[in-house]
């Protein structure tokens, strides 16, 4: 199996179901993961937090109140309280009872099935121990050559990188970033996602040469991902399940 960062450089893009298939189940669950997969997805992507008693889970928001039957933060809760809820019965009845998924269940799901995008959502931005007990248990199941980390938050990355330098991570960006591949490289990232309107093929180009790695988000538009194989982006996230099945280049296997 091709290690993440040799997978991803070919110049076609891997298409990640965005938090499992979720325009057919509830996101971020393992029956989302399942039905990505069982579509032909070669790639998941999925958030992970951590607990009120220090364990992951999978899932987006900071509040429940949008995808469960709870409310309130979900870092106040427990891992225990968290699985008590009902996670799917919002999306459909057919999935009422549907728990929230915890981190290690979803890389047993994945493993030796896709690329895991693991984008990282840390509750606090002092604490040290998210990102080390993340890659513990991405080790813990010798997937290291499995997973990409992604975050909006940059400190996230350095100290991934840091802890973890053999295992992908790139940056996320929520705005248009002057000397943006310089930058990622001073973080030790890997690479750099952000919309694809910001992606010209210059910019492409400058990250290919550096050997970084360009990750598009969201493509919900054939027309899109038309235009992210034009300029040669590596990885992009999409909900759309009829594009989760697309060759990703000359050897589409994972």
């Amino acid at each position: 199996m091709p290690s993440p960062l040799t997978y991803l450089k070919r110049g076609y893009p891997v298409v990640a179901a965005h938090r499992g298939a979720s325009r057919l189940a509830p996101e971020n669950t393992l029956s989302a993961f399942e039905k990505a997969l069982s579509l032909g997805a070669k790639a998941v992507e999925l958030d992970v937090q951590m607990t009120l008693d220090r364990h992951l889970v999978v899932f987006h928001d900071g509040t429940l109140e949008r995808t469960t039957n709870g409310t309130g933060r979900l870092k106040d809760h427990t891992r225990a309280a968290l699985r008590s809820l009902d996670a799917g019965s919002w999306f459909s009845p057919e999935y009422g009872g549907e728990p929230i998924a915890h981190f290690d269940e979803v890389l047993s799901l994945t493993q030796g099935r896709a690329l895991v995008n693991i984008e990282l959502k840390p509750n606090d931005v002092d604490d040290v121990g998210f990102e080390a007990k993340i890659v513990a248990e991405v080790r813990n199941q010798h997937m290291e050559q499995d997973v990409v980390f992604t975050s909006f938050d940059h400190v996230a990355i350095y100290r991934i990188k840091r802890i973890a330098p053999d295992i992908a991570a790139i940056i996320t960006c929520g705005a248009r970033l002057v000397e943006e591949a310089a930058y990622a490289k001073s973080l030790g990232a890997d690479g750099c996602n952000h919309s694809i309107l910001w992606w010209t093929h210059a910019l492409s180009q400058q990250f290919a040469t550096l050997g970084m790695v360009r990750h598009g988000s969201l493509i919900n538009e054939p027309s899109d991902f038309v235009y992210a194989k034009a300029i040669g982006l590596d990885l992009v996230d999409s909900d759309e399940p009829m594009l989760y099945g697309r060759p990703s280049g000359a050897d589409a296997s994972r």
